[in-house]
């Protein structure tokens, strides 16, 4: 199992991706502040280059590779966004990036990693036999292998937009997030480096209903 990215590493990530990403707009919305009865903020990560917040993954990751990797190339699986946020990073680092997806893919989501350079491969039936091939490709070439998930490097990167919070708010509250997200490992980081930050609070023990994130494959 892979080491459980700290608040340190997420501070790491975000003094590597300053020089590739500006810091998304944190807009208070008026009409969701109604509805839930509280100061509600919304992070638009829609702004991205990629227009999604896994973006920030993709270029921590990428920055930290030692030359022999970057050499070599970088491998995932990915039906769509996170395939997009490594073939963009690649692309800054002109690293070698590969990305296989299952057959009967997105063809829009397909042409968008190409047109980011990446080398896209369609095989196998469904998200895990991509992977599979994914996973024999980089023993056999040597390639990095990126795991669309379980990677610390991709988690510490995504909470940088907790930091991002942080500094646009500038006082102490007692706060919420409610995410959209592909991956729920990405809501129980963000959750803790927002709970042992100075400025703001957020209980460890907050439930479903306080912290949301909705799972499906990358």
């Amino acid at each position: 199992m892979e080491p459980v990215p700290t608040l340190h590493d997420v501070l790491l990530a975000q003094r590597a991706i300053a020089p590739f990403l500006q810091p998304t707009p944190l807009v208070f919305s008026r009409g969701v502040s109604r509805l839930l009865e509280c100061e509600a903020y919304l992070k638009l990560e829609t702004l991205q280059p990629i227009g999604a917040f896994k973006v920030r993954g993709g270029i921590n990751l990428v920055a930290r590779l030692g030359p022999e990797e970057r050499r070599r190339g970088v491998i995932t699986a990915s039906t769509g966004n996170h395939g997009q946020s490594i073939a963009y990073a690649a692309r800054q680092f002109v690293v070698p990036c590969t990305v296989a997806a299952p057959e009967g893919s997105n063809p829009l989501k397909v042409a968008a990693m190409r047109d980011l350079g990446a080398q896209v491969v369609l095989t196998g039936k469904d998200f895990d036999a991509a992977r599979a091939w994914v996973e024999q490709e980089a023993q056999a070439k040597g390639l990095r292998y990126v795991h669309p998930a379980n990677e610390p490097l991709l988690i510490a990167g995504v909470g940088t937009i907790s930091l991002e919070v942080m500094e646009a708010l500038h006082r102490e509250l007692r706060t919420t997030f409610l995410f959209s997200t592909h991956d729920p490992r990405v809501v129980r980081h963000a959750r803790r480096v927002v709970k042992i930050h100075d400025g703001l609070l957020l209980p460890e023990e907050a439930g479903p209903a306080q912290v949301a994130g909705e799972a499906a494959h990358p």
